[in-house]
């Protein structure tokens, strides 16, 4: 698994920079190497790669399990689907595929099943591409971290309630932390659409390196 993990990280060295960059791992739920993999795991998230993990395997506590969920990126309960062995993989091809499809694809993610991420990760992309101009947040830079989670760590532990973070070129890894004013109902009420959610109190500034 260890040299997967290499190989997809020069391939996605050729990717496009305006594409999140993600690796989705079938196995058979047992791996050799488990320190080089271990640290192929954490090059790949330093560098804000996504990593899905869907293990095909009857039995959900092994010891090997466990590791592979600690490999899937954070949230690991919306980034790892366990498939139930092979017997039910055979009849359940395209069951397995759509799902694992729309969970790892956010493109391809229902309304219902994108509230669904959003709450178990429990904060949700509110604009691609832009940033808020003053009247609708107060900015205050963090300086560069390892991945969106961290942006999001930061957010939380200086008390506001939104963040940018930048994932592409010369800037990727920046976080800066901004102070919206929204409620609950607010939050609740863009979490279900698809439409352009506006930057409440102000509005955005186009900025195609953070979203």
């Amino acid at each position: 698994m260890a040299q997967a993990f290499a190989l997809a990280d020069t391939m996605l060295q050729s990717g496009r920079a305006d594409a999140q960059s993600a690796v989705l791992v079938l196995s058979d739920g047992k791996y050799s190497f488990e320190y080089e993999t271990k640290q192929k795991v954490k090059d790949l998230k330093d560098k804000n790669v996504q990593i899905f993990m869907a293990p095909v395997c009857e039995f959900s506590g092994s010891k090997e399990i466990q590791k592979m969920k600690s490999w899937a990126s954070s949230p690991w309960s919306t980034n790892y689907e366990r498939i139930p062995g092979i017997s039910a993989l055979k009849v359940n091809q395209e069951a397995f595929a759509g799902k694992l499809v729309s969970k790892f694809c956010s493109d391809a993610i229902s309304p219902s099943e994108t509230k669904s991420v959003v709450e178990a990760k429990q904060y949700m992309m509110i604009k691609e591409g832009g940033m808020p101009n003053p009247a609708c947040a107060r900015p205050g830079v963090v300086g560069k971290v390892s991945s969106v989670e961290a942006c999001y760590d930061a957010a939380r532990s200086r008390g506001v309630n939104a963040f940018n973070y930048c994932s592409k070129d010369m800037m990727k890894g920046m976080c800066m932390v901004e102070g919206m004013q929204f409620d609950r109902d607010w939050y609740t009420t863009h979490m279900d659409t698809q439409d352009e959610i506006p930057c409440p109190g102000g509005d955005w500034i186009p900025n195609p390196y953070f979203d």
